[in-house]
């Protein structure tokens, strides 16, 4: 393959990368818009899986959790509260997302919310999603 030839094959690339880039946009906005109507349904029904066509839809809940500042915009309130309920390992320089998710995950397996003092210094955020198991390939 000579520059000309490379050079063209590059551009055809180019072009095509981007028609299915388009297209992948297209089809993530549709999947997003399907899978929010898909919450509903699921939640309204109760539903926690579902099997179509060799694929398992499933709800999941994603937790996500973070100290807010105060007022003086420190975490110096999230901080007291933290410690106050003996929550020190959660604290570095200021309270550590991924240990304090993993508190307040364990705290709902043992059926507890967030303490009413502690909770004004937390922000807790939760997504849930739906999500599709990988097609199992058949034998031929």
């Amino acid at each position: 393959m000579n520059y000309t030839d490379r050079a063209k094959r590059y551009i055809a690339l180019c072009d095509e990368i981007d028609v299915l880039t388009a297209q992948l946009k297209q089809r993530t906005t549709e999947r997003d818009d399907l899978e929010e109507q898909l919450l509903e349904d699921f939640i309204d029904a109760g539903r926690q899986r579902d099997t179509l066509g060799g694929r398992t839809l499933y709800l999941r809940r994603d937790t996500y959790c973070s100290a807010v500042k105060d007022e003086n915009g420190t975490y110096d309130g999230a901080i007291r509260a933290l410690r106050a309920h003996g929550l020190d390992d959660v604290i570095r320089t200021r309270p550590d997302a991924s240990t304090l998710r993993s508190w307040i995950l364990h705290e709902r397996k043992l059926g507890q919310e967030v303490p009413d003092d502690l909770a004004p210094y937390l922000k807790i955020t939760d997504r849930w999603r739906i999500l599709a198991t990988a097609r199992k390939e058949t034998a031929a």
